[in-house]
């Protein structure tokens, strides 16, 4: 995808009320950057240039440092605005783990637990498993409602998003940490998975 489309599909997508809301509530403890280029071409030989889109910041305890926070959306890597839609939201909830309630992505657990809340959000937030999420819908079970209910077609649902998450954030963590990332995914999963903030419940309406 070209760059100018691509940031503008991301201007688009920031009015949108669940990232407008994220981005907001970052905004208000931090200033940062949203941007849309092709990494191969600005990035030659750095690992992002494999990377769909990254969040970037100076450690915690490095308060001297001029650098600002920025999520960096690959445009060389995107084919459509739903693909945008799901890395961006992925990457705003790093960004708000970050710099909203201060969590040390270089831990392995507490990447963990950010990997397993982005993945929640984006790849696995609808259409989750290769379109079971979508034969959710179909059914009528809400995909974007963590909530699935007791019923055992809820039960199903429900049990195929966890999936989604946990083996995205597995993948996602098990990069940093490759001996313990696995691991920390595991003993983090429920705790994360059911951690919503900045938000006060589960999304229920599909857009």
């Amino acid at each position: 995808m070209e760059e100018e489309k691509c940031s503008k599909i991301v201007e688009e997508l920031l009015q949108e009320d669940g990232l407008r809301a994220l981005y907001n509530s970052i905004l208000k403890s931090q200033s940062f950057a949203v941007s849309c280029y092709d990494c191969k071409k600005h990035e030659p030989g750095s690992s992002y240039t494999k990377a769909r889109a990254y969040f970037s910041a100076p450690h915690l305890e490095d308060s001297e440092s001029q650098l600002k926070p920025k999520i960096v959306v690959c445009s060389n890597k995107m084919e459509s605005k739903n693909q945008i839609r799901r890395i961006l939201m992925h990457e705003m909830v790093h960004a708000y783990d970050h710099c909203v309630s201060r969590k040390n992505l270089t831990s392995c657990e507490e990447l963990a637990c950010s990997e397993v809340r982005a993945a929640r959000e984006g790849e696995c937030r609808d259409n989750f498993n290769h379109g079971i999420g979508e034969l959710c819908g179909v059914l009528g079970v809400n995909p974007l409602n963590d909530e699935f209910g007791n019923g055992k077609l809820g039960e199903i649902c429900g049990w195929f998003k966890k999936k989604c998450a946990k083996e995205h954030a597995i993948r996602s963590t098990t990069i940093v940490f490759p001996i313990d990332g696995s691991r920390c995914v595991k003993s983090s999963f429920d705790r994360c998975f059911a951690a919503f903030e900045p938000q006060t419940k589960p999304q229920t309406e599909m857009n």
